[in-house]
């Protein structure tokens, strides 16, 4: 029996537009109306799942931050897990030597301790990354006026972003070489206390190494007296690896990179053809029909 789903947003519920498309809706609204569960599993913080929340008439669980946060369908904290401070000074200076702009995420605001101009540069990537096939300049265009970049709070260096008081989640950073993506995660994954995982070929992504989807994941459950296998999950990126690794009822969408697909339990079509939703409605008819 189905009681719990959790589902990756980027490239997984989102379309293309980075909506939540209508069939994608009316599938949660069912399996909630059949008192299963959902999850909103991703590595946005939480002022960047609000504004989806309120769009789509959404009450649920969030699992953010790849698991530095869990809060309830009512915003509250209910656990969390900040980034040792110790590499933190190594971390900026290889993300700087190779170009790269951190972003900090925090239990409130996004800081960054770079420039306005160079925090506009690695959103641009990040708008390529959310609409595949547009040019640099269109991404440019786009970041002016995306909340990922207006709601930045710029801070004087890792000085300035400690003397907010503000408890630090997860780094995220882009680059448009993948070559260079993949040395960074191997050395940001050889320091201790930290992990390094990716939404997407181009950016990196530092949390504490304990904080992961799927061992967040496995302690809500626990809270909840839900048991794995009445769990599925969605996912189509490195960051959802460890989700896949923890549930055996795995779906990836047609787009989900190669390793994911790998672990999946089971291919569903595309994150811009409803896969999530067809899914969902398949699991709760089969929860339906009687065994013979």
């Amino acid at each position: 029996m189905l009681k719990l789903i959790a589902s990756d947003l980027d490239g997984t519920l989102l379309d293309q537009n980075q909506k939540i498309s209508p069939l994608n809706r009316y599938a949660i609204a069912k399996a909630q109306e059949k008192g299963v569960r959902f999850v909103i599993a991703t590595g946005r913080n939480y002022a960047r799942v609000q504004d989806l929340l309120t769009e789509n008439h959404l009450r649920c669980d969030l699992l953010l931050m790849n698991g530095s946060e869990v809060r309830d369908m009512d915003g509250r904290i209910i656990s969390s897990i900040n980034l040792p401070r110790e590499p933190l000074e190594q971390v900026v200076e290889l993300l700087h030597a190779n170009g790269m702009e951190p972003e900090f995420m925090t239990n409130g605001e996004t800081c960054c301790i770079d420039p306005p101009e160079m925090a506009l540069r690695s959103c641009a990537l990040r708008m390529q990354c959310f609409h595949p096939g547009i040019s640099f300049e269109e991404g440019l265009k786009l970041a002016h006026t995306d909340p990922f970049y207006t709601a930045l709070r710029f801070v004087d260096g890792l000085e300035g972003l400690y003397q907010t008081g503000l408890e630090l989640r997860k780094i995220v950073s882009y680059h448009p070489d993948t070559r260079v993506i993949d040395r960074l995660t191997q050395q940001f994954n050889a320091m201790d206390g930290l992990v390094c995982m990716s939404s997407f070929p181009v950016n990196v992504e530092l949390t504490n190494a304990r904080a992961q989807k799927g061992w967040g994941l496995e302690k809500a459950i626990d809270a909840m007296g839900i048991h794995r296998e009445e769990v599925a999950v969605f996912g189509d990126g490195m960051n959802d690896y460890n989700m896949f690794t923890c549930f055996s009822r795995c779906y990836a969408p047609e787009n989900a990179v190669d390793p994911i697909k790998a672990l999946a339990k089971e291919i569903v079509p595309r994150h811009d053809q409803d896969g999530v939703g067809k899914t969902i409605l398949r699991l709760l008819e089969q929860d339906e029909t009687p065994l013979k």
